[in-house]
């Protein structure tokens, strides 16, 4: 397997993805504890096993059920109703049944307020959504970070090569393409499985909050063509312009993202300035811009919207131009690290 070597090095960041990926279920799994340890059903349900308390249910003309729990022992006076995944729930109790001094709070699909407090007793009012929409689009947005961060420790791969590998790359009985290719290959799969990956956890950090429903949002699949080509175009680019390095790729990617950042960032604040100087400089960056893929890949508030230069007075570009511009340079910097690779001398 000539792409082996490449291999171990994609198999190595999926330990540091599975590192990463575990932090942060983990962190999930802490921010659940500390927020509602008890369900609202569960706590409604421990007010019911009392002795002393009296539990009416009746079921309403939509199919909703509403229960009534009166415990004049404890001073409780509790009413549920839930309808379909929704539950709420109106409790009045001696304030020093309370456990949490928080009058308000929500996460997620949850919600608590404390809506009065007189005479020592408390009104509290629980809503919960046990099933919220999802979309999948946006869903695969989220994972563009962990996708760049892979595409950073996986780029540069025929720089890599260069450094002290390069005799024994050339003695593999296949061209230099086929093993630049495979060895892309191995990487791009290994980005696209990072993001499905960070897709599962947000999925299970999600559902300790409650039951995500996957939906199909306008314009889900330029979304997810942007999710997967921005990262993809930033290791093409990071490739591109590292191929005949033969010192490793680590000072390109260090100043690839300086780049990346800095460009779109001078040619927005020097949009709209009358100095020849500073005109000429926005000049310059906002060409320079168009083949940088960070600039593609950036949101606006009003909406997931992409400009291809974040200049003043810009209009937002069209997602399916940004995802074209993102797969062109894919194609473009892949192709121009290939060229360079033929030419490398040992």
């Amino acid at each position: 397997m000539h792409y082996f070597v490449e291999y171990l090095r994609a198999l190595r960041s999926m330990r540091v993805v599975g590192i990463i990926l575990g932090v942060l279920l983990l962190m999930a799994i802490i921010a659940r504890l500390t927020t509602h340890l008890d369900q609202p059903g569960t706590y409604f349900g421990n007010l019911e096993k009392s002795p002393t308390a009296h539990v009416t249910r009746t079921t309403l003309p939509d199919g909703s059920v509403r229960t009534v729990l009166v415990d004049p022992a404890r001073n409780i006076h509790a009413v549920s109703v839930v309808r379909g995944v929704h539950l709420h729930i109106d409790i009045v109790e001696p304030s020093s049944a309370r456990k949490s001094e928080t009058d308000h709070f929500s996460a997620a699909n949850f919600s608590v307020s404390d809506v009065d407090k007189k005479g020592g007793m408390e009104h509290i009012v629980v809503n919960t959504n046990q099933s919220g929409d999802v979309p999948v689009g946006i869903l695969l947005l989220t994972s563009i970070i962990m996708g760049f961060v892979v595409a950073s420790m996986l780029g540069g791969v025929l720089s890599k090569e260069n450094d002290g590998h390069l005799e024994l790359a050339w003695t593999k009985p296949i061209s230099r393409e086929q093993y630049a290719v495979s060895a892309f290959g191995v990487d791009l799969v290994a980005i696209v499985v990072s993001q499905l990956l960070w897709c599962v956890m947000a999925l299970l950090a999600l559902l300790l909050f409650f039951m995500p429903h996957l939906t199909w949002e306008k314009d889900a699949a330029l979304h997810i063509g942007l999710a997967f080509l921005g990262p993809i175009s930033w290791y093409a680019a990071l490739n591109g312009w590292s191929a005949s390095v033969k010192r490793g790729p680590g000072v390109v990617i260090g100043l690839g993202w300086l780049f990346g950042w800095m460009v779109p960032g001078i040619a927005a604040a020097t949009g709209g300035v009358s100095y020849p100087l500073v005109a000429a400089i926005h000049v310059v960056a906002q060409a320079v811009s168009y083949i940088d893929p960070l600039t593609y890949v950036g949101f606006h508030s009003s909406g997931i919207q992409v400009s291809a230069v974040n200049n003043a007075g810009s209009e937002p570009i069209r997602l399916a131009v940004s995802v074209a511009a993102l797969a062109a340079l894919t194609i473009l910097y892949l192709a121009l690290a290939v060229a360079q690779w033929r030419r490398v001398e040992a």
